[in-house]
Formats: C-alpha cells, sequence, structure tokens
C-alpha cells in the first residue's frame, strides 16, 4: 500500500463517511479498514483513505492506530517489519526503519485500543456477520473475494 498523502483533498460527502460517526462516536466501537472495507463494499484502500479522512475530521476526538511496514534491521537489512503503532508514536516508530515501505491507517476508535485483542475482535465480528450473510444467501465479498488478486470459481 503507497503512504498516506497528507495533501490537500476536498472534504468527503458525509454519506461516504457513514456510519463511522455513529460507529466511532457515539457507540465507541473500533473500525478497522478491513471491516470498513467489507461494509461499504469498496478496495481497502479506499476504506484507508476514508478512515484517514474521518480521523482529520475528527483530531482530537478519535484515537487513530496506523499499520506502518518497512525495514527492520537484521543482517544487511534483510528483516521485514510490520507494525501497528499509535498516532502519538508514529514518527518515532519510522524513523526506526529503513526505508518505510507503507504507512496507512488501520483503525480509528474514540479511545486508545487496551490491547491488540480489541483491534481483533473488531475484525473478527465483521467476518461473523459476514459468514451469516452468506449463510442468508446474500453475496458478498467474502464469498466472492471481489477485491483479491485470485477470483473465486463460478461452480458451488
Amino acid at each position: 500500500f503507497p503512504s498516506i498523502s497528507h495533501s490537500a483533498r476536498p472534504a468527503m460527502p458525509r454519506e461516504e463517511l457513514h456510519p463511522l460517526d455513529e460507529w466511532v462516536l457515539d457507540e465507541g466501537q473500533t473500525v478497522t479498514y478491513k471491516r470498513f472495507s467489507q461494509f461499504r463494499g469498496i478496495p481497502s484502500s479506499e476504506a484507508q483513505r476514508l478512515l484517514d479522512e474521518f480521523a482529520r475530521d475528527n483530531e482530537g476526538r478519535v484515537s487513530v492506530v496506523y499499520l506502518v511496514t518497512g525495514g527492520g534491521g537484521g543482517p544487511a537489512g534483510s528483516m521485514h517489519s510490520v507494525c501497528l503503532v499509535a498516532a502519538a508514536d508514529l514518527e518515532a516508530v519510522k524513523g526506526e526503519m529503513a526505508p518505510v515501505l507503507s504507512t496507512h491507517v488501520y483503525s480509528v476508535q474514540a479511545a486508545p485500543p487496551a490491547s491488540g485483542h480489541q483491534l481483533w475482535l473488531a475484525d473478527s465480528q465483521a467476518q461473523v456477520d459476514l459468514s451469516v450473510a452468506v449463510k442468508r444467501g446474500e453475496t458478498n465479498c467474502l464469498e466472492d473475494n471481489r477485491w483479491g488478486a485470485i477470483k473465486a470459481g463460478t461452480e458451488r
């Protein structure tokens, strides 16, 4: 994933950010880019961009966790690191990686997550909801892998 650019962008229409206000600000839920992507039926890169926009629009009201990937040391820089990082620690973690390959919003929530379990639980519940929908005969990204590089077959 490319790094997020904070260049000037027009404000997102409120309907594109729906239901983030409700989920994050009213209900205190953790929303990951994966969950938002699946809920809205949009590519993960678009979900990341929208979460970034929401976080910037609500700075001081929400907590943001970023996913950062890059070089992590090892012999001749052979290791690759993937880190989930609180916004307050973002620049320090990026300073330790050479090179930084990717940075994007991983999740937004009303308060900093107490543990990684909170982030896992947000995605886990989304997977359960999608599985239940497939059992009801609904088509969604879990069934047809519409955003994946490998397309699902048409045979059942």
